[in-house]
C-alpha cells in the first residue's frame, strides 16, 4: 500500500495494495463528545471515480452540507433525549415545561416520526401550514417554530445534521394583537368594585401600574417601601406544569423600581393590616411570611383561581365586560399615555425590553394623542384669531 500523507482537510488519496483500489479520506470535524476525528472514505478502481468524488465532498463540506454519519435518530427521539440531558441544565424549568409540551401537542404528532437526517424546510414549512389550517395561532406557531429551531441548531452543533433545515424556514407572520382597555370611567368602576375584594391591592395595583401577574404573586413586602411609595420587582411566581415556583423576572428590563400612585400605596397599606389579621388567626402554619398577597393559609396564590375567580367576579360586580386579566395591563399603559406620561417613563414602568417594544404595543394610543394634540393646536390659534 502506497504510503498515505495525513488528511489536511483537502482529502488524502492513495493506493491500496492489498484490494487494488484508489481510496480517498476526507476529515469533517471532530466527535462532539470523544474529540476523535470524524472521516468519510471512499474506494474505487478507477482513480478518476475517486478524484471526482473527492470534489464533490470537499464542496459540500465546503457549504456545511456534510456530516461523518447523519443521525438515525427521529426528530421525537432527538428532542426527548436533548430536553431531559441537555436544556434542562440551560433555561428555567418553565422554559423547558413549554418545550415539552411544545413536542408532546404539536412536533411530536406533525414531524416526530421523521428521521432527524431527513428532515428538509419543506417538510417544515408544510407543518407550520398545517398547524395554522387546524387552527392553531400565529403566535402559538412562532412558539413551535422557536422550539424546533433552537433543538434542531443543538443537532448541528453536535454534528448529527450538517444544516438546520429550520433556519431556511421563514417564521409564520402573526397580526399585532388587539388588547381591551378600560375607558377612565370604567377604572373607577372596577376600583370600586375591588375594594370589597379580598385582592382589592392586588387588582389596584394591577391596573394602575401594569405589573404581570406573576409579579404580584411573586411580590414580597421586603420589595414594598410604603415610606418611600415604590416597589420593586425582583421576584416572580410562575407556574410549570401543575406546580408553581419562584424565580427571577426573565429580562433586565423587568426587575425594575417605580413609584407608586397613592391609591396603590392606602391599598396595600389597608391589606398588610388585613393580612397581619388572617397571620394572627393562622398562627405559625402561615406559610409564606415575606408574601405580600398570599391565601388565607399564606400559601402561594393559584394564577387560575385569580382570574377565573376573583377577577371575573370583581368584572360581574362592576358591571364591566369580560376581559382578560393581562389588559389591566394594557388599561394602565393607556392610562399613563393618556395623562401624559413620557413614553420612556411608561416602557420602563410596564418592564419592557425597550421603548420600541412600547411604541410598538401602543402605537393607536400614541397616534390618537397626536391628533388631540393637533386639535388642541388648532383650538388654540382659533381662539386667537390666528
Amino acid at each position: 500500500m502506497a504510503k498515505r500523507k495525513a488528511a489536511n482537510g483537502e482529502g488524502t488519496v492513495f493506493f491500496r495494495k492489498r484490494d487494488r483500489k484508489w481510496v480517498c479520506e476526507i476529515i469533517v470535524g471532530r466527535d462532539p463528545t470523544t474529540g476523535k476525528k470524524q472521516v468519510i472514505r471512499f474506494a474505487h478502481e478507477r482513480k478518476a471515480e475517486v478524484s471526482a468524488w473527492r470534489v464533490q465532498k470537499l464542496a459540500e463540506l465546503r457549504q456545511g452540507n456534510l456530516v461523518a454519519k447523519p443521525s438515525e435518530q427521529t426528530v421525537q427521539e432527538f428532542m426527548e433525549h436533548w430536553i431531559s440531558t441537555t436544556l434542562v441544565h440551560e433555561v428555567k424549568p418553565s422554559t423547558v415545561n413549554l418545550y415539552r409540551e411544545m413536542l408532546r401537542y404539536y412536533i411530536g404528532p406533525g414531524l416526530g416520526k421523521v428521521p432527524l437526517a431527513k428532515l428538509t424546510p419543506q417538510m417544515v414549512a408544510a407543518f407550520y401550514h398545517k398547524l395554522m389550517s387546524d387552527g392553531l395561532s400565529p403566535r402559538s406557531t412562532q412558539i413551535v417554530h422557536a422550539c424546533l429551531r433552537r433543538a434542531l441548531q443543538q443537532a448541528v452543533d453536535w454534528q448529527l445534521i450538517p444544516k438546520n433545515p429550520v433556519a431556511a424556514v421563514k417564521k409564520p407572520r402573526s397580526e399585532q394583537k388587539e388588547f381591551t382597555a378600560l375607558t377612565p370611567e370604567q377604572v373607577k368602576r372596577f376600583l370600586d368594585a375591588a375594594r370589597e375584594s379580598r385582592l382589592h391591592a392586588l387588582f389596584t395595583l394591577a391596573v394602575l401600574t401594569g405589573m404581570r401577574l406573576g409579579e404580584l404573586l411573586g411580590l414580597r413586602w421586603q420589595d414594598v417601601d410604603l415610606d418611600k411609595g415604590t416597589i420593586t420587582v425582583a421576584q416572580i411566581l410562575e407556574r410549570v406544569g401543575s406546580s408553581f415556583r419562584f424565580n427571577s423576572p426573565k429580562t433586565k428590563a423587568s426587575r425594575r423600581t417605580f413609584e407608586l400612585p397613592a391609591a396603590c400605596i392606602q391599598a396595600l397599606r389597608r391589606w398588610r393590616r388585613e393580612q397581619a389579621e388572617e397571620r394572627m388567626r393562622v398562627g405559625p402554619a402561615w406559610a409564606h411570611p415575606e408574601l405580600v398577597f398570599t391565601t388565607t393559609l399564606g400559601t402561594p396564590l393559584s394564577h387560575w383561581n385569580v382570574t377565573k375567580r376573583d377577577f371575573r367576579a370583581v368584572l360581574e360586580k362592576a358591571g364591566l365586560p369580560r376581559i382578560r386579566f393581562h389588559d389591566l395591563r394594557h388599561t394602565a399603559a393607556t392610562l399613563m399615555l393618556d395623562q401624559g406620561v413620557p413614553v420612556h417613563v411608561v416602557s420602563r414602568v410596564l418592564g419592557h425590553a425597550s421603548v420600541t417594544v412600547t411604541l410598538q404595543v401602543y402605537a393607536h394610543v400614541l397616534e390618537q394623542k397626536k391628533k388631540e394634540a393637533a386639535r388642541a393646536i388648532d383650538e388654540f390659534l382659533a381662539a386667537h384669531g390666528e
